[in-house]
């Protein structure tokens, strides 16, 4: 059995409490003493292992980074020998799938991203990922010969994770997926809406012919 490094734990721990008060409060409004209370440990305790809030909250960063890479990358490995259309389609519904995106982390990934703008390390960080996000994808769409790339990808699902964090739901969540995968392989996604029963219109007691206005915008030959 291996043996449990006691430290390495701890700062697991405090860098998890961490990232749920960052997404809480924001990256500005965020105390130490907001992550000891979620941790259940004492200030001294965060101090010994993070010699500034700065600290943490770059290690927050960096974890959530790796932690979106650990998804990608899963997914890659584990449909290797797909078609390459529906592996594209994999890859994108993993940047949206429920272990990697949702509130808690999409939230704290906003508040942390934003630092990038005007903070070195913190862009440093978001080019890193994006550099490898686009090693990694970049062949999933030149093998399934798709005219977007990488780049565009993420680009577009940074957008949503955005708009996710300001606006969550998991419906808003999985719809965007099925949005991308449609556009990128060229499959309009149809949102699934709940049947409502329609009265019928009548004209002198005579029923009215139902018309579709999904008709205006098909061409008929």
């Amino acid at each position: 059995m291996p043996k449990v490094n006691v430290k390495d734990q701890r700062r697991k721990q405090l860098v998890d409490a961490a990232i749920s008060a960052i997404a809480k409060r924001g990256v500005m409004e965020v105390t130490i003493t907001d992550v000891a209370e979620i941790a259940g440990l004492s200030r001294g305790i965060i101090n010994f292992y993070f010699v500034a809030k700065d600290t943490l909250i770059e290690q927050s960063f960096k974890t959530l980074l790796a932690g979106f890479e650990a998804v990608w990358r899963k997914d890659i490995e584990q449909t290797e020998g797909m078609e390459p259309q529906e592996r594209l389609a994999s890859f994108v519904r993993s940047l949206f799938s429920s272990e990697l995106c949702n509130q808690r982390r999409m939230s704290a990934w906003l508040a942390c991203f934003g630092l990038a703008a005007h903070d070195k390390t913190y862009k440093q960080l978001a080019k890193q990922y994006a550099a490898k996000f686009e090693t990694a994808a970049q062949p999933l769409f030149d093998a399934a010969k798709n005219e977007f790339s990488a780049m565009g990808l993420l680009v577009m699902v940074q957008g949503a994770w955005q708009q996710l964090a300001l606006d969550w739901s998991a419906e808003s969540r999985d719809g965007a997926a099925e949005d991308l995968v449609g556009m990128i392989l060229n499959q309009p996604h149809t949102p699934k809406q709940q049947a409502k029963p329609v009265k019928k219109s009548t004209i002198h007691g005579e029923p009215v012919p139902e018309f579709d206005f999904g008709d205006l915008f098909v061409v008929k030959g």
